[in-house]
């Protein structure tokens, strides 16, 4: 009994476990959308943000508002290498001719398309949410980003052109995608497209017709792009592009009932195709602006060129005729040939041809105007009688070190210290003083010869004063 139990808990657990949710991944995304103050359609495009934290991403939404999408973007401080995937989900409902109409907070402006740029080609991956062409300005815009980074032909012209831009489809249609992408359907409304031949990329989703404009031309309608199929980006970890037309397959009553898995479960394969970022945030360390002035030091190098003492050997050939007459009148003529090697050796030259290296120091040169060595004593007889003071003033360029000002009496002895709170100086001094014949105790001292003692960091100097009473 109590085996059989054991069996049935442990068969229980598994059918327990096999019946929860599966995290097959988790990414960081951005969303950026409009709310319903803006969306006349209901803000129904903020159903991803739910489908996709359903699956265990991280999602952070953000709202972008009413008014000018390059406005926005420009003041918009999210850093997008923070997310593994940016969605822009941007969606207002909207008419007008192509060009031009007024800005709006879903067009995909040359901000958005410049971070979108960077942030694809830096090795993030992005989700573009496409219009039909009953939105022209923001499907303009779509179709010229995808032009500029090699994602579809540049024969792609125009806003609502049957043969190009964007189309709709009439009514809701349920259709299997192809290419292997993992989602069961797609389902969308009044949705749009570009034709598939001018696609360089991977067209999970493609309809064929019947288009409002009277065309049956195979148009994407879900694609998404690697790195190879960008061919306008270039870096070292271009990373990723998913695009569908458009955002009315959250409203139009398509977002209800059986439908909502599948909408929900294509929004999560989309996210786990494009998976995980290499972008990384770029970290600066600041360099504060010093403004220094450098002195260079020319330090003179010398190259020498020498010609070294060479020793040659030349041989040369001398041929002479001998005539020799003997005594008996006889005369015998010979030919000979000498040979002689003289050795020359020359003098080595030295070229001594001066080359000038500076070195830059980099020690700012500070210019600085020091005070002048002054120790002045405005007279050398004080009358205290009237009760009067000798002025004193005392200049000093030089620092640091010890200094003391103090007053003594022809015997040496200590009278008083004129700058008891100044013994050490930091720098250049420049200060007045006065003595007015007292002591430390304040007590008039007596007549006689008194001693200015003036002891500095490099200097003593000692003035004398008679004191009369």
């Amino acid at each position: 009994m109590k085996r059989f139990k054991d069996i049935f808990s442990r068969v229980f657990l598994l059918i327990l476990l096999s019946a929860l949710p599966m995290k097959v991944h988790a990414y960081k995304i951005l969303v950026y959308y409009v709310g319903a103050t803006c969306d006349t359609q209901g803000n129904a495009v903020t159903h991803v943000i739910p489908a996709l934290q359903a699956t265990a991403n991280v999602v952070t939404g953000v709202d972008v508002g009413c008014g000018n999408a390059d406005s926005f973007c420009n003041s918009d401080s999210q850093n997008w290498c923070n997310y593994d995937q940016v969605w822009d989900m941007r969606f207002v409902a909207s008419a007008g001719s192509c060009s031009p109409v007024t800005p709006l907070s879903d067009d995909f402006s040359a901000c958005w398309q410049s971070r979108a740029t960077t942030y694809i080609q830096g090795g993030g991956n992005f989700y573009l949410q496409g219009e039909n062409g009953a939105y022209p300005s923001r499907n303009a815009d779509d179709v010229s980003f995808l032009i500029n980074i090699g994602a579809v032909s540049s024969g792609i012209t125009g806003c609502n052109a049957p043969n190009g831009g964007a189309d709709n489809s009439s009514g809701a249609v349920n259709m299997p995608t192809i290419n292997g992408f993992p989602a069961a359907n797609f389902i969308g409304d009044n949705f749009g497209g570009f034709p598939v031949t001018a696609s360089n990329g991977t067209n999970f989703v493609t309809y064929g017709g019947p288009w409002n404009s009277g065309d049956s031309t195979n148009r994407a309608i879900a694609t998404g792009w690697t790195a190879a199929q960008m061919p306008g980006l270039t870096g070292a970890a271009v990373g990723k592009l998913f695009m569908t037309w458009d955002t009315t397959l959250w409203t139009g009553g398509d977002y209800s009932g059986g439908n909502i898995t599948t909408i929900n479960t294509f929004f999560q394969d989309t996210a786990n195709w494009l998976g995980s970022s290499t972008c990384n945030t770029p970290t600066f360390t600041p360099t504060p602006g010093v403004t220094n002035t450098f002195t260079s030091t020319p330090t003179a190098t010398f190259t020498l060129t020498n010609t070294p003492a060479v020793t040659n050997t030349f041989t040369g050939t001398s041929t002479f005729t001998s005539t020799s007459t003997a005594t008996n009148t006889s005369t015998s003529t010979w030919t000979g040939t000498s040979t002689f090697t003289p050795t020359v050796t020359f003098t080595p030259t030295v070229t001594r041809t001066p080359t000038s290296t500076f070195t830059a120091s980099n020690t700012p040169t500070v210019t600085a105007t020091f005070p002048p060595d002054i120790f002045y004593v405005a007279k050398n007889i004080l009358n205290t009688s009237n009760g009067a003071s000798v002025s004193m003033y005392v200049s000093y360029p030089f620092f640091p070190g010890n200094y003391l000002f103090k007053v003594y009496n022809s015997a040496g002895e200590f009278i008083k210290d004129l700058d008891p709170d100044n013994h050490y100086l930091n720098g250049p001094l420049q200060k007045s003083y006065t003595w007015d014949g007292t002591n430390t105790a304040g007590a008039q001292c007596a007549s006689g010869v008194y001693l200015f003692y003036l002891i500095e960091p490099s200097d003593r100097k000692l003035k004398r004063i008679l004191l009369v009473k």
